[in-house]
């Protein structure tokens, strides 16, 4: 997934609007499979994710999403 596409994606579900989530596609680092993460904003050509298991906001290269996946649309 490239972060210009999660852009448009995020332009276009805050039209509708709904919140956009993505999930890990396999466990990595200390992301488990599966774990919900909702996609805030964008900062300098990194994902801003947030994970409610901590409370935390995560920074998400687009190397490192492609270790992640869309959900619930």
């Amino acid at each position: 997934m490239k972060i210009e596409d999660l852009k448009k994606l995020k332009s276009n579900d805050l039209q509708v609007p709904r919140n956009t989530y993505l999930v890990p596609i396999k466990k990595f680092n200390d992301f488990d499979k599966g774990e919900m993460f909702w996609l805030k904003r964008f900062e300098n050509q990194k994902a801003v994710l947030f994970r409610t298991r901590d409370g935390l906001e995560y920074f998400l290269t687009e190397e490192n999403l492609k270790y992640f996946k869309l959900t619930g649309r």
